[in-house]
């Protein structure tokens, strides 16, 4: 994910609270609220504190923390793989509700769509037109002087 608060630089989603509070930039713009470990602006946090609707965290040993939907779940790597792509994970990651939008819009009885080099048949994603004639083979970049 990118420090998308204030820069470009890259930063995994499972350390992105811990980058806001002791690596980022403007680190001295967050607080960490006492009830759900996370990174908050300032000036935001005392009206979060107020308000109590946060999900507590629980220790660091008995689950992992999302920064994005702020849910507790089992901890370990691979729970973090599968909260962040798996079918039940993450309803705030990106990309992963695009990715399920994008297989719910394929037509029933077709699966994952995988285009192999040198098949013919239409490349998933390519933007790019095809020619009113269609592709020749005849066609080449390279021309050879007479």
């Amino acid at each position: 994910m990118l420090c998308s608060v204030f820069g470009i630089q890259v930063v995994e989603i499972s350390s992105l609270t811990e980058h806001l509070l002791t690596e980022c930039d403007k680190k001295e713009g967050f607080g960490k609220c006492y009830r759900c470990s996370e990174a908050i602006l300032k000036e935001e946090l005392p009206r979060h504190i107020k308000a109590k609707s946060c999900n507590p965290a629980k220790p660091e040993k008995l689950a992992n923390r999302c920064p994005l939907c702020h849910e507790n779940f089992t901890p370990g790597e691979e729970a973090w793989k599968a909260h962040l792509m798996g079918p039940a994970g993450c309803t705030s990651h990106l990309r992963r509700t695009h990715l399920l939008q994008k297989a719910l819009v394929l037509p029933p009885g077709k699966g994952s769509v995988t285009a192999k080099a040198g098949t013919s048949g239409s490349k998933v994603g390519s933007k790019i037109p095809t020619p009113k004639g269609g592709l020749s083979k005849s066609s080449s970049r390279t021309h050879t002087k007479p």
